[in-house]
């Protein structure tokens, strides 16, 4: 039995443990086993109150996907400004949505400008929703009047396909009382 360390196999182990684990996080890192993701962007003007990243987001009661990103419309894009050197999409919340394109089938073909414009004409929108019990909020895409909450147009390109919001159950219960 041989009881001398053979430095070169363990010199050659170490150099190819060490690329696989550099393979594994610039694969991973990249997210390029994550393609099969759509994502969504949409814009509220009102507060977004209990919705995190992770929050799922709902299709006629399905859960399709999740929140990835929260936050300002002006920390992405430049913003018109006003006579008083504000924009009035200053304070718009972006949020920016996940779904795996395997819960939108009709998706998975590639036209996704298309499928989502057409939606968008019938009324599809997102809207934020809150759980009674727990007060966690989530989003809801439904299908709404398209007359009574018309899309928007905002005056930059979006980085994702855009689907238009409406305002959350308690905004609007809240404009009824008022």
């Amino acid at each position: 039995m041989d009881a001398k360390p053979h430095y070169f196999k363990i010199g050659i182990f170490v150099l190819v443990a060490t690329a696989l684990i550099v393979t594994a996080v610039v694969i991973f890192g990249a997210g390029l086993l994550a393609q099969d993701e759509l994502l969504l962007e949409s814009y509220f003007a009102e507060a977004i109150t209990g919705l995190s990243p992770g929050s799922p987001i709902e299709f006629r009661g399905v859960r399709m996907g999740k929140v990835k990103e929260i936050g300002f419309v002006g920390d992405l894009y430049e913003l018109p400004t006003e006579d008083g050197g504000l924009s009035p999409y200053g304070l718009y919340v972006r949020v920016v949505v996940a779904m795996p394109r395997s819960k939108l089938p009709e998706f998975s073909s590639g036209l996704v400008q298309d499928v989502l414009g057409q939606m968008i004409e019938r009324g599809a929108r997102v809207r934020i929703t809150s759980n009674i019990l727990t007060g966690q909020a989530f989003l809801e895409m439904n299908y709404f009047d398209p007359n009574r909450f018309p899309v928007e147009e905002v005056p930059w390109t979006p980085k994702y396909p855009r689907i238009p919001a409406a305002p959350g159950e308690l905004t609007t219960i809240k404009d009824s009382i008022d």
